[in-house]
């Protein structure tokens, strides 16, 4: 869980007021970069980001709201965000938000759609040629550049089918 606390100088001076070592470890940004700047992650969508601290500044509250955000690195991780309005003592409301990488949950439960999609794709239909085409496409969408399916022949020879995210199919 990274804590971020961003103040409301006003919308446009956003800054971040506190950066705990797993925000470092989630974002790749450390706590000397990321104090008095707006938040570096969010730096390419400053807009959106600023929409949602006016909203929560506001007083409602940011529950499970699921986004891509880059890693320092140019990773984009899954990233589950939740943020609620904090009044001080000297009476300026702050916004608390908690990042969690769900990265990894995500890659898991595209796989296992990705199964389950193969698999009633295959059910469903006899049709070598169209059911081929059918299950190679699948994983281009959030799995991969390329995919390619090896089928062995009757005679014991593999006959590969490939195709790119363009929509090139390739038959070596």
């Amino acid at each position: 869980q990274g804590k971020i606390t961003l103040r409301k100088e006003n919308l446009e001076l956003a800054k971040v007021l506190a950066w705990n070592p797993a925000a470092e470890r989630i974002f790749g940004w450390s706590q000397i970069e990321a104090i008095g700047r707006f938040l570096p992650p969010a730096v390419d969508r400053r807009e959106k980001m600023l929409e949602k601290l006016a909203t929560v500044i506001g007083g409602e509250p940011l529950h499970d709201e699921r986004t891509r955000w880059p890693h320092r690195n140019g990773e984009l991780l899954d990233i589950e965000l939740y943020a609620v309005p904090v009044q001080t003592s000297d009476g300026n409301v702050r916004c608390l938000a908690m990042a969690f990488d769900i990265s990894e949950r995500t890659r898991r439960e595209r796989g296992q759609l990705l199964v389950s999609e193969t698999s009633a794709i295959l059910s469903r239909s006899l049709e070598l040629d169209e059911t081929l085409r059918q299950v190679i496409r699948l994983p281009l969408t959030d799995f991969a550049d390329a995919a390619s399916v090896d089928l062995l022949t009757d005679d014991g020879m593999l006959e590969r089918t490939m195709q790119t995210r363009e929509g090139m199919m390739l038959l070596p």
